[in-house]
């Protein structure tokens, strides 16, 4: 696996998209949104669709005109029982997914809380229910493709050039580099998750666990802080009415 088309492959993704977002896309969006531009955010998420599910499908390509073998890439390989373990940790993580969300619908002490925690990615957050649908086609998108790119396709590219410690490092560091537009915070923090789903990757010997639990923490993260900045002042036997609408 070490074609020019892998090569330019890394690149485009690791180095080429990071940039092209951080200097230009986002950038863009922001004028659009200080602008009142109708449908900014909307848009945003269109965009960043057509971009995951473009960037995964050209790995695809990439794939089967290298003829790279579909058995270096961890899908299911693992035994059973390690399999099992990333069952558990998305049963896990739904389970404390559905109690915060179940804090921020009842206390307002914790939709408090969760607006002094979204800081400066307010400006991606959902803020109407057309928009919020749109962030939940994006989050389940997000744990596919980020995980199949950064966790399978790029970590896989990389271990072919610097061996698979590093290219871990390497894969998540172009993953936090990719979630610039949330400072140098949000990259710090997404890198570091991504390590976490790149062990649990290796634990499980699949990115289907990974896949789900991206998706889960984007959901439940989005819809919660929906709710905290839209249900604010909603007294708690309205909440459930509100989150409907």
């Amino acid at each position: 696996m070490r074609t020019p088309f892998d090569l330019a492959f890394l690149v485009l993704l690791a180095v080429v998209f990071p940039l092209a977002d951080h200097y230009w896309l986002f950038p863009r969006y922001l004028r659009q949104l200080k602008g009142a531009v109708p449908g900014a955010r909307a848009g945003l998420y269109r965009q960043t669709l057509l971009l995951e599910w473009g960037f995964s499908a050209l790995a695809v390509v990439l794939w089967i005109t290298q003829r790279h073998p579909w058995s270096a890439l961890p899908f299911a390989q693992g035994a059973p029982w390690r399999l099992a373990i990333g069952a558990v940790l998305v049963a896990a993580l739904v389970y404390l997914m559905a109690r915060q969300l179940g804090a921020v619908r009842r206390s307002a002490k914790a939709r408090a809380s969760i607006r002094r925690q979204i800081g400066n990615v307010v400006s991606i957050l959902p803020a109407t229910p057309g928009e919020l649908r749109l962030f939940f086609a994006l989050s389940v998108t997000a744990g596919i493709c980020e995980e199949w790119l950064y966790r399978g396709v790029l970590s896989v590219l990389f271990a072919a050039w610097v061996g698979l410690p590093v290219a871990v490092l390497l894969a998540n560091v172009a993953f936090g580099f990719a979630h610039s537009y949330q400072g140098k915070k949000g990259i710090i923090s997404s890198g570091l998750l991504g390590v976490v789903m790149s062990g649990i990757v290796l634990a499980t010997g699949s990115l289907v666990p990974v896949m789900i639990l991206h998706a889960v923490i984007d959901v439940g993260n989005g819809l919660s802080a929906y709710l905290a900045m839209t249900l604010a002042d909603e007294a708690p036997g309205e909440v459930g009415a509100a989150a409907v609408g």
